[in-house]
């Protein structure tokens, strides 16, 4: 009876330690949905009155475009700023780059498992739609693709050409997040 007991306890011990695991790898792609829903809510409301809107009031960033994936079928509210912070609820444009309603070298940044991952299977030729604050789409073609260590390059923004790239960490199934292997999607304009 009373080995009973403590298998029951250890039993349910057991239980509570694997919900708190899958709540915690739940946690970080349950956080991006929701996000993207108060995000597109906020990004509505800058298309109609022309400026950057906080999706929630104590937000430290801001709906500042959309990309589309029209191959895939995706499509993200973009963030101003690209701080884990802001990445944690949508890709967000690194400052420095030019603003995506601009001519020149536009960056964005995601997460490899939540927004960004997708990128794996984004092909040379695929179609990339940046929708600006002023309601206009910019049609971007992919060139090309392909994995940059961090240690040995760095990103130079070329102003010359109206280009996205767009950055998330690589591999897509690594452990551990962050190493210094990024996979770089370049792509130029088209319309």
């Amino acid at each position: 009876m009373k080995g009973l007991a403590v298998q029951n306890r250890l039993a349910v011990m057991i239980s509570l330690l694997g919900l708190g695991l899958l709540a915690h790898a739940l946690y970080m792609p349950t956080k991006a949905l929701v996000a993207q829903v108060l995000l597109e809510v906020a990004w509505q409301r800058s298309l109609a009155s022309g400026e950057l809107t906080r999706p929630w009031p104590w937000a430290d960033t801001q709906s500042i475009a959309r990309i589309q994936f029209p191959s895939r079928d995706e499509s993200f509210i973009v963030l101003t700023g690209s701080m884990g912070r802001t990445l944690a609820f949508g890709p967000g444009h690194l400052n420095g780059s030019s603003k995506p309603q601009e001519n020149g070298h536009i960056v964005i940044s995601g997460h490899r498992d939540t927004h960004f991952r997708l990128l794996e299977y984004i092909e040379p030729g695929d179609k990339v739609i940046l929708e600006t604050i002023d309601g206009k789409k910019h049609t971007f073609r992919t060139i090309n693709s392909r994995i940059v260590d961090t240690r040995k390059e760095t990103l130079a923004l070329d102003q010359t050409r109206h280009q996205l790239t767009l950055i998330t960490c690589y591999p897509f199934d690594a452990i551990h997040a962050g190493g210094p292997l990024r996979l770089r999607l370049d792509a130029i304009i088209e319309t």
